[in-house]
C-alpha cells in the first residue's frame, strides 16, 4: 500500500541521511558529492514501506524516515527554546511548543501501531493538528524576533513542511 502526495515547499534546509538539501544556496550535498543549481520547490512522495512512512524526493533516490524527522524536529525545538529570553511573558511559548512539537512525533509513533485504519487516521489527524499549532507559535516567535533568529526561521520552515506532509497523509488516509 502506498499513498503519494505532491507538495511544493518553501526554502530552507532539510537534512536527509548523510546529505543536506539547501534551497536558496543552490547546493545539494550527498556524502562528498555536491550538485549545483537552484531548487525552488521539491516534489515529494509519502510512501508506507516496511511499517514506516517514508518521505522521498520524487526526483531522487534519497529518503528520510518521517518518524526520525519528527524526532529530530522535537529535539531541535527543545534546543531552540533555550535561546528564548527568560521573561515571564515568553513562558507560554516554551510551554506550548514543548508540548505541541513533541506531540507531533508521539502521536505519529502511536499511529504506526494503530489497530485499525480508523485509529491510524485519528492519530495522524492529531499529529497534523499539533503541527499546525507548532507552526503558528513559530510564526509568532519569528514575528516578535525573539530567540535565535536563524534557527527560528529554519524551524518555522520545517514545521510548515511537516504540516504539509502530515496534511497530505491525513487527506489520503481519510479518502481511502
Amino acid at each position: 500500500m502506498a499513498w503519494v502526495g505532491k507538495e511544493k515547499v518553501g526554502s530552507g534546509k532539510w537534512e536527509v541521511g548523510s546529505g543536506k538539501w539547501e534551497v536558496g544556496s543552490g547546493k545539494w550535498e550527498v556524502g562528498s558529492e555536491q550538485l549545483e543549481g537552484w531548487v525552488l520547490a521539491m516534489d515529494y512522495d509519502v510512501v508506507f514501506e516496511n511499517e514506516s512512512w517514508i518521505v522521498r524526493d520524487s526526483q531522487s533516490k534519497y529518503a528520510v524516515d518521517l518518524r526520525q524527522r519528527l524526532f529530530r524536529f522535537a529535539v531541535d525545538t527543545f534546543r531552540f527554546l533555550g535561546t528564548l529570553p527568560r521573561n515571564k511573558e515568553y513562558d507560554v511559548f516554551r510551554y506550548q511548543l514543548s508540548k505541541s512539537s513533541t506531540s507531533i512525533g508521539a502521536n505519529y509513533e502511536e499511529a504506526q501501531g494503530g489497530y485499525s485504519r480508523k485509529e491510524f487516521a485519528s492519530k495522524v489527524g492529531i499529529s497534523f493538528k499539533e503541527a499546525k499549532e507548532t507552526n503558528y507559535f513559530y510564526r509568532v516567535i519569528q514575528t516578535l524576533k525573539i530567540g535565535d533568529s536563524d534557527e527560528c526561521e529554519r524551524l518555522t520552515k520545517e514545521s510548515d513542511e511537516i504540516k504539509r506532509i502530515l496534511g497530505t497523509i491525513f487527506k489520503k488516509v481519510r479518502a481511502s
